[in-house]
């Protein structure tokens, strides 16, 4: 108690204090009093049994020396509360509960204690446990803020990662308090770490060239962060060198998103890109690195019967060989990835069905059983990275396995004659002959030259 006001004109106060019913008048009229050791201001009255959630008041009984005795005086109403606040929430941030956030400013709210008689006053503290560890300190003592249900500080230097828990402390009028903690909430200052994307729809396989017209696809691998979980990815699709052809959308957890109405231009390069957003609300954002759009098939070359420059009959009835040159797919194209050849006859029957020559020009391709005076041809599959295609076909080559037929005679100038029984021709000159033959033919592929040969008989007067 505060006593305060109490005088005398002569010799010593003396005061008797007597406790009463809170409804009762203010008189000396109470079996629980008692004296009070001095006039002091504060005073303690200890030893009593008072009623919880009752209500009293003390009066006090001064008098003097001479036995005068004073109107008795009462204090306010005293309220017996021994119950501590009960209930009540706590919120890590400054309205719904977070888990995880990017800023240094550490806010919390709270409400729905309850109490008997109302709550006199809150405070706060902060408590932070740093990331990977269980070492908690105290960041701010309990600090007062009345009976406000929200408060907030700014930290200059947090370790990324750690947590923050928050305590409100909530006294009831008679002092009493009781606390509510927080579930806390993480500090991530920091964006996540990406992952590697992909051009495609197969993860771990990134194309470079495609044919596609109207959809990109793109996949990617998981985007991590140590310090809280990956909430959401965005993704667009992006013409290189220039802007985005579509506008960043929400696709979830999603990692392998296809965008269709699109209008992909051939010769022109798209990529992906991504945005990989953590809990607290940071992001990285990559791109992928891009396709190729091609939408044109190869340019034709030429193709060449033989094994160098073109020809038009073969005594081989074996093999077959080809050749060719100057397939390109362009400055933009995909590029020429593989040969393919085919082998067919004048008839339309197929002898050797399509095979790969891989990149090579040039094919030789043995163990066949090709027919006289057939024509055959090679017709060339040039292939690029997208999968198209053109086809050439040479103009073909004839199997002309019979030899030349000769059906008339050989002389030589000069004056015929007989040596034993042979016939000859004498000549007058060592280092000229002149010769002439007719009767040679051949109805498959004509005669293409002739190739003449002298040898010695028996003696060098002979020829």
């Amino acid at each position: 108690m505060k006593i305060v006001g109490f005088s005398t004109s002569c010799g010593q106060l003396n005061l008797r204090w007597f406790v009463l019913s809170g409804t009762s008048p203010c008189s000396f009229i109470s079996p629980v009093n008692g004296t009070l050791p001095d006039t002091t201001v504060h005073q303690t009255i200890t030893g009593l049994l008072l009623q919880d959630n009752a209500t009293y008041k003390v009066s006090i009984k001064a008098s003097d020396v001479r036995g005068k005795t004073y109107q008795p005086v009462c204090s306010s109403a005293i309220v017996v509360d021994t119950s501590k606040p009960q209930g009540g929430w706590i919120r890590d941030g400054s309205g719904t509960d977070l888990s995880y956030q990017a800023s240094t400013l550490l806010q919390a709210n709270w409400g729905g204690v309850q109490t008997r008689h109302g709550v006199a006053k809150y405070q706060w503290k902060v408590l932070l446990t740093l990331f990977n560890t269980n070492q908690t300190t105290e960041l701010m003592s309990f600090t007062n803020v009345n009976l406000n249900t929200n408060a907030g500080k700014t930290f200059s230097s947090m370790t990324d990662g750690s947590k923050a828990r928050f305590v409100v402390r909530s006294f009831t009028k008679a002092g009493l308090f009781s606390d509510l903690t927080s579930d806390g909430v993480v500090i991530d200052t920091s964006p996540p770490e990406a992952g590697k994307i992909y051009d495609g729809n197969q993860r771990g396989v990134d194309i470079k060239y495609a044919k596609w017209t109207n959809a990109f696809s793109a996949t990617w691998d998981r985007f991590t962060d140590p310090h809280c979980p990956i909430s959401r990815y965005t993704w667009a699709v992006q013409r290189q060198g220039a802007g985005l052809i579509t506008s960043f959308k929400n696709i979830a957890l999603n990692r392998s998103p296809t965008a269709t109405n699109l209008n992909l231009v051939s010769k022109e390069s798209y990529c992906a890109v991504v945005r990989s957003y953590n809990e607290a609300g940071l992001f990285t954002q990559i791109r992928s690195d891009c396709v190729l759009i091609d939408h044109d098939a190869p340019q034709a070359g030429t193709v060449n019967d033989g094994h160098f420059s073109d020809v038009d009959y073969q005594s081989e009835d074996t093999m077959i060989a080809a050749n060719w040159n100057e397939f390109t797919d362009g400055n933009k194209g995909s590029g020429i990835v593989e040969y393919k050849y085919m082998i067919s006859d004048s008839n339309g029957n197929i002898t050797v069905p399509w095979t790969s020559a891989g990149n090579a020009t040039s094919m030789a391709h043995n163990g066949l059983t090709l027919k006289n005076n057939t024509m055959y041809f090679v017709t060339v599959k040039a292939i690029d990275a997208v999968g198209l295609s053109i086809n050439v076909t040479g103009d073909g080559i004839k199997i002309t396995s019979t030899h030349p037929v000769f059906t008339g005679r050989i002389t030589v100038a000069g004056e015929e004659d007989f040596i034993n029984g042979t016939p000859c021709v004498y000549i007058p000159s060592v280092s000229s002959v002149t010769v002439r033959w007719v009767g040679f033919s051949d109805a498959h592929s004509g005669i293409q030259r002739f190739d003449w040969l002298f040898f010695l008989l028996a003696s060098h007067h002979q020829a």
